[in-house]
């Protein structure tokens, strides 16, 4: 029986042991296996999104030091050129003083445009494009002269030009006005614009003369725009011929390879190729024959004073299309800048504001320089907005109650006051996009409720900022409430107080007395280029008739026989009238009316679009990374008050 009983336990202790052979040789199983190459895959994935944003975050941080040292340059390129500004923009100027001038366009695009009137925003997210609110205002211009401080300005002009100025009886050879040369100057005038990138082929519809932009990845956007700088040297000193010799011009008609010429016959356009080849502020001088080209002259600061003679200015004659009707035949409009619009894809953004004609929006890309110059006055690529807004001292502001439809006040606790911390009042500006809401009448219901509350006064706002305000209201379909409209009227809103309108308001008188608003009062004009200008009350003292012209429901300023005044037509079938009524001493008689005052306003054939002095401007320059789709904003203010 004890026998029995090891044998048994020997074949246990056997079997045991195998067991443990068996455990010891076995693997992983399939589960097992699945589970580690889960986890693996799991902490390698990890490893690369770490990794890639990792990546991302260097390069959102490489991308965004180099949006901030490229916005640093153009915005202190800017800040220094504003400092050095020849004379306060104080209008009018005095006609003796010679000091310059001082130029700022408003473009009917806002800094909310391309938020407020996106074509096709998902066709845009489809093309893999950054949603177009990143744009912003594109279409301002600014326009001044300076005075170089420490280094002077610099531009390159044809060799030729320097030696007939040694030499006033000097043939240049063809050679000599085809190489370009450096010079320098104490002056310049300095021109800052944008422009939509453009077909290279053609950049201009030879049918409609608008701007072929190219639009792959925003339907109704630009791919892209490009800031332009342009430095035009004040080198009157240059001007050694003429006929008879030293009648001051830069131009001999003895010498047939000269390329210092205007063509009469483009009024608008006839000197942009001149500029192609010479950084001069130039001027064209008529021989008072239409037929031959022009002779020009290099400008002076007292020059520059009058519109006519600045860079990428031009008339229009009075039968042209966009300013015919007023029965004139032998007149032109006041001086322009020569503008056009983009292309049809562009004009929902746009085509809400007023005046949506040509000369209205870009400035002319024959200004910018092409060819085997090209790019050289192209100050930032990838450019999504060139903001500039003048300081109106009375433009207003209303605060709206926010989503609590509770409108706080100054006499509630700290944690519900207006502009506290807690409270979410908004104060609204006339640069908002909601403003016209928060103004408009009950029907539709109202945007805040309760009604708005007027806020402080004065702050930075577009051009004409009552002019938009006014658009914004027609494209939404509201209508201004009764007792609003003194809060449209302010130095720089480019609206007036006007009973017999069904808005109570009108066009700002001196647009219309410049001569740069032209068409119907209170309807769409025929022409608009809203701009604040230095002016010059030469007008009023240079023997020539510029004058208002009314009829029903129209008005605008023309340069009576004017054509005839600047050598483009030796015709004068226009009424003859008395010159500078508003400068010759007498008391002469306006609309049937003898108001007993000499030289008063009323008498003076023109005046400046806004006489009132522009105090300070601001400027947001906005720039992208194609790369990351990052987006900085910087900004220049410049006082003139204290300058």
């Amino acid at each position: 029986m004890k026998k029995k009983i090891d044998m048994c336990k020997d074949i246990q202790h056997r079997q045991t042991k195998c067991c443990g052979c068996r455990r010891a040789l076995a693997g992983f199983t399939l589960v097992e296996v699945l589970i580690a190459t889960a986890l693996s895959l799991l902490m390698m994935m990890a490893l690369a999104e770490g990794f890639k944003r990792m990546s991302d975050s260097m390069t959102d941080g490489r991308a965004n030091l180099a949006l901030s040292d490229r916005l640093r340059s153009v915005t202190g390129t800017l800040r220094n050129d504003l400092e050095r500004l020849t004379l306060r923009p104080q209008p009018p100027q005095n006609a003796m003083t010679g000091s310059g001038y001082f130029e700022y366009y408003e473009g009917p695009i806002t800094d909310y445009s391309a938020t407020v009137n996106n074509v096709n925003l998902s066709a845009s997210i489809a093309n893999g494009a950054i949603p177009t609110s990143r744009f912003g205002d594109v279409d301002d211009i600014l326009m001044f002269t300076a005075r170089a401080m420490k280094e002077p300005f610099k531009g390159k002009v044809p060799f030729a030009l320097l030696r007939q100025a040694q030499d006033a009886t000097y043939i240049p050879t063809v050679a000599e006005w085809n190489d370009l040369v450096t010079i320098s100057s104490e002056y310049a005038e300095i021109v800052y614009f944008m422009l939509p990138a453009m077909n290279a082929t053609t950049p201009i519809d030879a049918a409609t003369g608008r701007i072929n932009v190219i639009n792959t990845k925003n339907p109704g956007f630009p791919d892209e725009y490009r800031l332009f700088r342009r430095v035009l040297l004040i080198r009157p000193d240059l001007n050694r011929l003429g006929s008879p010799p030293g009648s001051g011009v830069l131009t001999n008609t003895a010498d047939s390879n000269s390329i210092m010429y205007a063509n009469p016959s483009q009024p608008m356009l006839g000197m942009a190729s001149l500029w192609q080849r010479c950084d001069l502020s130039l001027r064209r001088v008529s021989d008072g024959n239409p037929s031959n080209p022009d002779p020009v002259a290099a400008n002076s600061l007292e020059d520059l004073a009058l519109r006519e003679n600045r860079f990428a200015h031009g008339i229009l004659p009075s039968t042209h299309a966009s300013v015919s009707g007023y029965g004139l035949t032998s007149s032109c409009t006041m001086p322009l800048l020569a503008l056009t619009t983009s292309n049809a894809a562009l004009d929902p953004v746009v085509s809400y504001f007023p005046g949506n004609q040509p000369f209205n929006g870009f400035l002319h890309p024959s200004f910018a320089l092409s060819g085997v110059r090209a790019g050289e006055d192209i100050l930032m690529a990838n450019a999504v907005g060139f903001d500039l807004r003048g300081y109106d001292p009375k433009m207003p502001t209303f605060y709206v109650s926010g989503p609590d439809g509770v409108m706080s006040s100054s006499a509630l606790p700290d944690d519900q006051t207006w502009g506290a911390a807690k409270s979410d009042d908004l104060l609204l500006g006339p640069m908002d996009p909601g403003f016209a809401m928060a103004m408009r009448s009950s029907s539709p219901p109202a945007f805040p409720n309760p009604a708005p509350v007027p806020g402080p006064r004065g702050g930075f706002a577009d051009l004409g900022w009552g002019l938009k305000v006014m658009a914004r209201f027609g494209q939404l379909g509201y209508t201004l409430p009764s007792g609003m409209a003194p809060y449209l009227v302010s130095p720089l809103s480019g609206l007036q107080l006007n009973s017999s309108t069904s808005t109570g308001l009108d066009i700002a008188e001196g647009l219309f007395r410049s001569g740069l608003v032209i068409g119907g009062s209170g309807a769409n004009p025929l022409l608009r280029q809203v701009t604040f200008d230095s002016w010059s009350n030469r007008y009023e003292v240079d023997g020539r008739v510029q004058r208002e012209v009314n009829l029903t429901n129209r008005r605008g300023t023309f340069w009576i026989n004017g054509l005839a005044d600047l050598g483009y037509s030796t015709s004068r079938n226009d009424p003859t009238l008395v010159p500078d009524r508003g400068g010759n001493g007498l008391e002469d008689e306006v609309g049937g009316i003898v108001d007993g005052w000499i030289d008063d306003p009323s008498e003076s054939d023109t005046m400046a679009p806004f006489p009132f002095p522009m105090g300070a401007v601001q400027v947001l320059v906005r720039t992208e990374d194609p790369g990351t789709g990052l987006v900085q904003q910087m900004s220049v203010v410049q006082d003139f008050v204290t300058q």
